[in-house]
């Protein structure tokens, strides 16, 4: 009897270490694979930190460019409205000028020469408005399409 309760708590004993060495390898197996999920989260957050450092760099970026943009586009219109005071005055002056004499002609021709070249400045002046606006709304719609750093979708 007592041979058999030696053999049973042998037995017992052996099927507690098996159950010992199955508990220790599952173990081992779950962290291996739970250290492997840490290393790709831990890329991952340091892949999106170098995209909001990126996003924020660009943000800045683009913010300065508006500025520029925005105060290039003030100096533009004060010289338009510098060259057409001069425009108006010199239309002025066509006007009186018309009815002067032979000599005054030449000054005449000489104004509408002058005239005109403030004209195509006008125009010029106004078209590279128009594009330097066209350039303020697209850094408008670039900021607004940005996404905002820390909000990751």
């Amino acid at each position: 009897a007592a041979t058999d309760d030696v053999d049973e708590l042998r037995e017992g004993f052996l099927k507690l270490k098996g159950n010992s060495n199955e508990a220790r390898s599952k173990w081992k197996q779950d962290k291996a694979k739970n250290d492997q999920e840490l290393q790709e989260y831990q890329g991952q957050v340091s892949e999106l930190r170098n995209d909001r450092e990126r996003l924020e760099k660009n943000v800045k970026q683009l913010t300065k460019e508006k500025g520029k943009a925005l105060f290039e586009v003030k100096k533009l219109e004060k010289d338009v409205s510098k060259i057409k005071a001069e425009h108006a005055k010199l239309e002025k002056e066509q006007r009186e000028g018309q009815d002067k004499t032979a000599e005054e002609e030449d000054s005449f021709n000489a104004l509408n020469a002058h005239k005109s070249y403030m004209e195509d400045r006008i125009r010029e002046l106004e078209d590279t408005k128009r594009s330097l606006e066209d350039s303020v709304l697209s850094l408008k719609d670039t900021l607004s399409t940005t996404p905002l750093p820390g909000f990751y979708q």
